[in-house]
């Protein structure tokens, strides 16, 4: 354990790591460069809608819908951009840059909390085989902006000023850009004031705190409007989504190994472990069309002859949703929704069990059984590789965290913050579809909080006394 300790605490070691996670990041970089998400034609169609004064992937085409689907945040990035360029390599080497950068702010981080080179080499340690991270920067997806933010954030959480009202001013300021980048955030400034009132009781800054929150909730304001007159409704997120999302998240499980082609075209892959019968598949399938079919019976009267046009035209532009009309939207969204509900209530032990599982695997990346199978060796430990990262990632957190938040008072106060947003990251996407990015945003949190657990848990890793210079 000495030599182990003396490995953690070397400055050499940390130089080594870094110089090792950099080349890891332009590796990935350059490996995954060509991937840039099934998203992207979307987000990219988004932001030069916005540019031609058309927020719609489909502002090319005469008298075409307002967008349905999307918060305006990332394609206003893109659409900076593609001012100068319609390359989409500046876009995916700034975001290699906001990558690196927020590595540097989590060790920064680890330098104010505890000022331990034993934990910024463990973090740069679990770091450096989670290449799965790195892999977003080439993928026009907003994870990795997501990521760097929300590190902003904290940073300034914890070290901002708090007698300065510039502290809440900026804090309440880039909620609101996270917001619009990934409107999932939306209860998080709330319950992280909330726990401020729990913690901190009288020395919470309850003018400043209340400050911040209104001025986050004006930035959502203007998307509102923007819905409201393009779409009727006052609503500070997209008016579809959420349904299309929640009802899959039920339905996906019972239809392994099939691509819906009734919505988004989404895949539900066979999961590692099956919640229904495979006898019963094909009857499933049925059954989810035979809904679809419904779904399509009492919205058709909400159909304009715009949007059997835009059916029409869809099958040139595969890659682009089809936009509806409000009216035929919002049906369908409330429809959705109810059907979930009902399929939830009739069998609450299956969807429980099912949601258990989802919320493993949105921490966890799934191994694609169907090419696991017909794969050879060296394409199947190319398939298990994120799997064994992400599933050993996810047992340490659960293990040390936990136990060094029983055992460590001190890293327990100051790192609830922390859990609290990482948490939310999952279980806020728990009723939706599993997709593993989701939670890519709150990674870093989570190496941080296992490093820092290892480190105290194991006291002869550590030369100092103290188990925390903060909290």
């Amino acid at each position: 354990m000495e030599k182990l300790r003396q490995f953690l605490n070397s400055a050499v070691v940390y130089k080594w790591l870094l110089f090792l996670n950099f080349l890891s990041g332009l590796a990935v970089f350059w490996i995954f460069h060509a991937e840039t998400g099934s998203d992207m034609h979307t987000y990219v169609g988004l932001a030069d809608g916005i540019r031609a004064g058309n927020y719609s992937y489909w502002y090319f085409i005469s008298d075409a819908y307002p967008d349905t689907f999307r918060n305006p945040g990332y394609p206003l990035l893109l659409a900076f951009f593609r001012l100068f360029t319609h390359s989409l390599v500046p876009v995916q080497l700034f975001q290699l840059l906001l990558y690196f950068c927020s590595i540097g702010m989590v060790l920064n981080l680890i330098d104010k909390f505890w000022g331990a080179l034993q934990i910024k080499n463990l973090f740069l340690l679990l770091l450096l085989p989670s290449i799965h991270v790195a892999s977003y920067t080439p993928s026009v997806f907003p994870e990795i902006v997501v990521t760097f933010l929300l590190l902003v954030i904290i940073r300034i959480q914890y070290f901002g000023d708090k007698s300065k009202w510039s502290t809440y001013i900026s804090s309440g300021l880039l909620y609101g850009i996270l917001f619009q980048i990934r409107p999932v955030i939306l209860f998080l400034p709330f319950l992280l004031a909330a726990l401020g009132i729990v913690t901190e009781r009288k020395a919470f800054p309850f003018v400043k705190n209340g400050v911040m929150l209104i001025l986050f909730i004006c930035t959502m304001i203007p998307y509102g409007m923007w819905n409201k007159s393009h779409h009727g409704t006052f609503k500070i997120t997209s008016i579809e989504g959420g349904g299309g999302v929640f009802h899959l998240g039920y339905w996906s499980f019972k239809l392994p190994d099939y691509t819906e082609n009734r919505y988004w075209g989404n895949y539900c892959p066979r999961e590692m472990i099956s919640f229904s019968d495979e006898k019963d598949r094909a009857a499933n399938i049925a059954a989810y069309n035979a809904e679809w079919d419904l779904i399509d019976s009492l919205t058709a009267p909400y159909l304009t002859a715009n949007d059997s046009a835009m059916i029409a035209l869809q099958p040139k532009y595969p890659y682009l949703f089809k936009t509806f009309s409000s009216g035929y939207t919002q049906k369908r969204e409330q429809l959705l929704k109810k059907l979930a509900i009902e399929h939830i209530k009739a069998d609450p032990v299956y969807y429980a069990k099912e949601k258990i599982y989802s919320a493993i695997r949105l921490w966890v990346t799934g191994i694609p059984v169907k090419e696991f199978k017909s794969a050879g060796v060296a394409r199947r430990m190319y398939l298990i590789y994120p799997f064994i990262i992400t599933g050993l990632t996810f047992l340490a957190g659960l293990i040390f965290i936990t136990m060094c938040f029983i055992k460590n008072k001190p890293y327990r106060k100051l790192m609830l913050p922390l859990l609290l947003i990482t948490l939310y990251f999952g279980v806020m996407h728990i009723p939706f579809t599993i997709q593993s990015r989701y939670t890519i945003p709150v990674r870093f949190e989570l190496l941080l909080m296992i490093a820092a657990a290892v480190y105290f848990l194991f006291p002869s890793l550590s030369a100092a006394k103290d188990p925390a210079k903060a909290g």
